[in-house]
C-alpha cells in the first residue's frame, strides 16, 4: 500500500514537472521513472487547478491596485513564467500548422518549425486577449473560481483527448509521456479535477455545466480536425484543447450563468 501511494506521489510530481517550470524533483529513477510518466496524465487536472489557482489569485491582488485588464494581463504573464507559455506556444505552432499546411507533410513540417508565422501570431494575440479580456470582467473570489475551474478542466479535456485517438508516433507526446490513458486514468483524472469544479459550480453553477459541455465538444472538434489533417494526435494540438478550453470557461463565466 506505501508503496502504491509513494508511486501516486511521483506520478503527481512528474506531472508538476511535465506542466510547470517549477524546479521539483520527482524521486522517479530507472524504469520508474518511464512508469511514472506514463501516469502522469492522470494528475494533469489537479495540476492545471493549481495553476489556474495561481492566476487568479494574481489577478485579485493585482486587480486592487491596477486596473482590471492590467491586472489580467499581469496575472496571464504570471501563468507565463509558471508554466513556461507551455501552451500559448502550442497554440501558435497549431494555428500556423492548420492555416499553412495544405498536406499531412506540410502540415508536421510546419508543426516542427520554432518560427512563428502570420496565422500563429494572430491566433496567440486574439487568444490572450480574449483570456485578459474575460479574465478582467469576472469579480474577485468568482474570478479565482473560475481560473481554477479554466485551468483544471482544460487538462482534463486534454486527457481525454489522449484517449480518444493514437499519437502520431513522429511526434514527442508517444516519447515524453507514452500510452494512451486508460479508463482508469480518465477516472483518476476526473475525481482529481472535482475540487476545482466544485469551486466552478459554487460560484457558477449553471456555468459549470454549460463549460463542462462547451469543452467536451471543443475536444471532439480539435481531435476530428487533427486525425482529419495528420492522421492522429500530438503535443501542440493537446496544448490547444487545454488554452482554448480555459478561454471558453472564462468567457462562459462572463455571460452571467450563475
Amino acid at each position: 500500500m506505501r508503496k502504491t501511494l509513494h508511486g501516486e506521489w511521483r506520478a503527481v510530481l512528474m506531472a508538476v514537472q511535465f506542466l510547470t517550470r517549477i524546479p521539483i524533483p520527482s524521486g522517479s529513477t530507472g524504469a520508474e521513472w518511464e512508469a511514472d510518466l506514463k501516469r502522469s496524465p492522470r494528475y494533469f487536472p489537479l495540476v492545471g487547478g493549481f495553476v489556474g489557482l495561481s492566476t487568479g489569485i494574481a489577478f485579485a491582488l493585482l486587480s486592487l491596485l491596477l486596473p482590471p485588464l492590467v491586472a489580467a494581463a499581469l496575472a496571464l504573464a504570471v501563468e507565463a513564467l509558471v508554466t513556461g507559455a507551455f501552451h500559448e506556444d502550442a497554440l501558435a505552432d497549431y494555428c500556423d500548422a492548420m492555416g499553412g499546411g495544405v498536406s499531412p507533410e506540410k502540415t508536421l513540417e510546419i508543426l516542427k518549425d520554432s518560427r512563428i508565422g502570420s496565422y500563429g501570431a494572430t491566433g496567440l494575440a486574439l487568444g490572450l486577449l480574449v483570456r485578459a479580456s474575460a479574465l478582467a470582467a469576472l469579480p474577485g473570489l468568482g474570478a479565482i473560481a473560475a481560473a481554477a475551474g479554466a485551468g483544471s478542466l482544460a487538462r482534463l479535456c486534454a486527457v481525454f483527448a489522449m484517449s480518444a485517438a493514437a499519437p502520431l508516433s513522429r511526434q514527442s507526446l508517444v516519447k515524453d509521456v507514452g500510452a494512451q490513458p486508460r479508463r482508469g486514468d480518465l477516472a483518476v483524472a476526473a475525481l482529481a479535477a472535482a475540487p476545482w469544479m466544485m469551486a466552478l459550480f459554487i460560484y457558477y453553477p449553471a456555468g459549470a455545466l454549460a463549460a463542462i459541455s462547451v469543452g467536451a465538444g471543443m475536444t471532439a472538434f480539435f481531435v476530428w480536425q487533427m486525425k482529419r489533417k495528420v492522421g492522429g494526435i500530438f503535443g501542440d494540438g493537446l496544448g490547444v484543447i487545454a488554452f482554448t478550453v480555459q478561454c471558453a470557461v472564462l468567457v462562459i463565466c462572463t455571460a452571467g450563468l450563475g
